[in-house]
């Protein structure tokens, strides 16, 4: 008989395939269901095991331990929970079969994946009268249960890590088993912050994965354990982790790849509770390791990051990020150059520049610029940084080539059009308010006007009246 992975590929109805093999006199035929129903499974096809199962007791074929626990699994993940927990509970009964540990495992899991984490533990509970212990399996089941819970309850869950490691036979945990544990902690922490003894536990654990258990770290769990001390206002366990991930990457660079993706938050929680801490030259570190990382800036990192700037007085390195976010590659526009041609900018400060992401820099971001270079008195980049802004969200619409260029013309003046920058009036009297402020009046009132002049061509609704 082929594998379910060679029939799931043949164009053939399943009980069309049982009743050839059958009638050819095949003697192992619950073998033959048992394989069309893994085939089934793996195509997602539910609805067909259950014909499948229909047809065998038609025939007076009895199911045996694996048929059962493949229809368990069905029926779960067919939305039938009740339908599944009732033929669980029949198959004891009638004495059907004796259960195994794949069928409690399908079980156990079956229930924590739809909420029912009671009769999980139910289910857990009367294993030892089969004679059956729960093994790795089960308590990664149990723990990815409780850890999806809205309120997790973490008295719990450390109670089955403290079960887990006290099991004779001992269980040796895999990365299945440490992820759903500082998972547990992370949601709890976002949720109402860790107290001191869920702390400790977390940080104990923590050290063990690698220190005891010799379990290889991933990006998840890097991005888990920041999570949860983070948001537990413990920046420097944050710190740790996070120093020991960007050790790591120098050997797998895929352990960053939960925090370099566009969805990812982590910098934001670092750089935000550096700030809030007074930790400015923390969240520089933060910004110059992930500019190396590649990794997507955000409008709020960009702001934290430029408040950093200032508060550490460090105008030259906001300017460097500030250009670097609004000019494309290989651009050459009288805009960028006019812009970067500050003294304050050295190549001392190469390893804050980053890559160009015009939407990172929004109008809330300019006026924090602006702020900066009046603080500092560079009066004179604020007009060429408010120019290079209006431009460079265009050019991120721009075709990639030449070839693209005549099927993408019209979309690229539509996409201009979408993407225009706004400039709102309240914004520009802000400007002007700022610039008042500035100590060298002869200077501040020369840009006040150039400002206003660049505001009536290019945003006239935006003057002030």
């Amino acid at each position: 008989m082929p594998s379910a992975k060679v029939v799931q590929m043949l164009p053939i109805d399943p009980i069309e395939t049982v009743d050839i093999i059958s009638e050819s006199g095949e003697l192992d035929t619950i073998r033959v269901y048992n394989t069309l129903i893994r085939a089934s499974m793996k195509n997602n096809q539910f609805s067909q095991v259950l014909q499948l199962i229909a047809h065998l007791r038609k025939h007076g074929v009895q199911p045996n331990v694996v048929t059962y626990g493949m229809l368990l699994d069905t029926l779960s993940k067919a939305g039938k929970l009740e339908q599944a927990k009732k033929m669980f509970h029949d198959i004891i009964e009638k004495g059907m079969i004796k259960p195994d540990l794949y069928i409690f495992s399908t079980m156990i899991d079956a229930c924590g994946r739809n909420g029912d984490i009671k009769h999980m533990f139910y289910l857990k509970d009367q294993m030892a009268a089969y004679d059956l212990y729960p093994e790795e399996i089960i308590y990664n089941s149990i723990l990815s249960a409780m850890s999806r819970q809205k309120r997790v309850d973490l008295r719990r869950v450390m109670a089955v890590v403290d079960e887990l490691v006290k099991s004779e036979p001992p269980i040796y945990p895999t990365i299945r088993t440490f992820n759903p544990v500082v998972a547990a902690f992370a949601s709890k922490a976002r949720a109402s912050g860790l107290g001191s003894d869920e702390l400790q536990f977390l940080q104990t654990w923590y050290a063990k994965i690698s220190d005891e258990y010799y379990v290889v770290k991933d990006s998840y769990m890097y991005g888990l354990a920041i999570e949860a001390f983070a948001a537990s206002n413990r920046l420097d366990d944050a710190m740790d982790v996070y120093g020991e991930m960007m050790r790591h990457s120098e050997t797998d660079v895929s352990v960053t790849r939960v925090f370099t993706s566009p969805s990812s938050r982590h910098i934001d929680m670092l750089t935000r509770l550096s700030i809030e801490q007074l930790r400015f030259d923390n969240a520089l570190r933060l910004w110059r390791d992930w500019n190396a990382l590649g990794a997507y800036v955000t409008e709020s990192v960009a702001g934290i990051v430029l408040y950093a700037c200032d508060q550490g007085g460090l105008f030259g390195i906001a300017h460097d990020i500030v250009v670097s976010l609004l000019t494309p590659p290989g651009s050459s526009s009288a805009g960028s150059k006019e812009a970067g041609s500050t003294s304050t900018s050295t190549s001392s400060n190469s390893d804050h520049v980053t890559r160009f992401n015009p939407k990172a820099v929004s109008e809330k971001t300019l006026m924090l610029y602006i702020g900066i270079a009046v603080k500092h008195n560079k009066l004179e980049t604020i007009v060429p940084i408010m120019d290079l802004w209006r431009t460079s969200i265009l050019a991120s619409s721009e075709p990639a080539s030449a070839e693209a260029a005549s099927l993408a013309g019209i979309r690229t003046q539509l996409a201009d059009i979408r993407s225009h920058r706004v400039l709102s009036e309240e914004t520009v009297k802000n400007i002007v308010r700022l610039l008042s402020r500035s100590k060298d009046k002869d200077a501040a009132n020369d840009v006040t006007g150039q400002v206003l002049v660049f505001v009536d061509k290019y945003f006239p609704e935006a003057v002030p009246v």
